[in-house]
């Protein structure tokens, strides 16, 4: 068996691994969306090489993940594994990564994909050759995310993005015992606050913006983060305006609501929305929460809110804000770019902690869980990978930090 990293080695995005067993295997295949670099560094190594590949398993619907999937298209058709809601927010994705000239493919690579999708189960075991299986579980990080686990010489768990305590609209993921393991290390540096306290302070500062006649703007990850504010919002007696990608994406979340753990709940709480867009949107913004895309400010009907909303409004950041992003520009700071120019936000705007990845604590207690022989850090800025790996060896862990390129021999 061998395994070679070909993207998310000691970074965030482009997330590729490919595994040899008797067959071939990629793990995932994402696109670095903002990375301010040539293309071929925003896509998995080799990618414009057309890399071979029989079986592909994508763990989720983040573009990170999936954003890199139709250049395998070009002169073959692997098979893409994947859970029935994953489907539909892939393609809502990789539409608009066209759409908006972000991306390396074009609607054939993206129709050819499609249609060598197989709808996979949670909990069923897959035959891919001779030799090898593998089996998805949730981890309990998005609607549809998935934890694979590969069977074959030896066992190899890959977590992909997971969260292992609940969150509103997810269960958390369970670790099982393995050989290899290929984990996140996002923010393997540090804890998440209580999410419960984090919902409190979050719900208290929308009430105080309201009251004074402020818009509460809420920019939000269309796949996931939407949702949870939808949902959150809703337990707390509001009715907010929702905007962009976020709300097709809560219609696929209600029509796999089966796979919430409180469908009821998700569903009462989308019929007190009130859905807009650019024409349907109110003239006056004064007193009003807006749940929007972008959620690290980067395009998106927010860039428009920010410059219409009364100075009694606030900013509400709720989820991360990656490198040479608005988001990332407006907390370190206080600027953003609109049209090619920097400007100053007056509006105040404050950080609340609703990561839906595991903190420090988190992680090592599910490494110890799994109880790997071999442990691959992936998925975290460079010092977030070579700190974890330090931290399990201290544990008494045999665990590494991969590079892009790198490949090993398991035996």
């Amino acid at each position: 068996m061998k395994i070679t990293f070909l993207g998310a080695g000691r970074e965030v995005g482009r997330s590729a691994i490919q595994i040899q067993t008797d067959t071939e295997i990629l793990l995932d295949y994402g696109y670095k969306q903002y990375k301010n670099a040539p293309l071929q560094e925003k896509y998995p190594i080799n990618a414009f090489n057309h890399p071979k590949a029989k079986n592909v398993i994508l763990s989720h619907a983040h573009l990170d993940h999936c954003g890199g999937l139709p250049l395998l298209f070009e002169n073959q058709n692997p098979r893409v594994f994947t859970t029935p809601p994953t489907i539909p927010m892939i393609n809502l994705l990789l539409k608009d990564s066209i759409k908006i000239g972000d991306a390396a493919f074009g609607k054939k690579h993206v129709q050819k994909l499609f249609n060598n999708i197989v709808k996979t189960k949670y909990g069923k075991r897959y035959q891919l050759s001779k030799r090898t299986t593998f089996t998805l579980t949730d981890a309990g990080h998005i609607l549809g995310s998935a934890q694979t686990m590969i069977e074959s010489e030896k066992k190899i768990l890959y977590t992909g993005d997971l969260k292992t305590t609940p969150m509103m609209l997810n269960k958390p993921a369970k670790p099982e015992k393995t050989d290899i393991l290929i984990i996140e290390s996002t923010y393997a540096q540090k804890d998440h606050p209580d999410r419960f306290e984090v919902e409190k302070t979050f719900i208290k500062e929308v009430e105080k913006t309201v009251e004074t006649g402020g818009v509460a703007l809420i920019p939000s990850f269309a796949i996931g983060r939407t949702q949870e504010m939808i949902s959150l919002l809703s337990m707390n007696g509001f009715e907010p305006f929702v905007a962009g990608m976020g709300l097709k994406v809560s219609e696929i979340y209600q029509n796999y609501s089966n796979y919430l753990p409180n469908p009821g709940a998700f569903i009462k709480a989308l019929k007190k929305t009130t859905p807009v867009n650019k024409k349907t949107f109110p003239k006056t913004l004064d007193s009003s929460i807006v749940v929007t895309t972008a959620g690290m400010l980067e395009g998106g009907p927010v860039l428009n809110y920010i410059t219409k909303i009364n100075k009694n409004s606030k900013i509400f950041l709720n989820g991360y804000q990656a490198e040479e992003t608005n988001g990332r520009m407006l907390i370190e700071q206080g600027k953003i770019k609109i049209n090619n120019q920097i400007i100053e936000v007056d509006t105040p705007y404050q950080f609340f902690d609703f990561s839906a990845h595991p903190g420090k604590t988190e992680l090592v207690n599910y490494v110890k869980k799994t109880n790997p022989e071999k442990i691959f850090c992936v998925h975290g800025n460079e010092e977030s990978c070579i700190a974890f790996a330090e931290t399990l060896k201290r544990e008494g862990f045999n665990a590494t930090a991969p590079k892009n390129g790198e490949t090993f021999k398991i035996q």
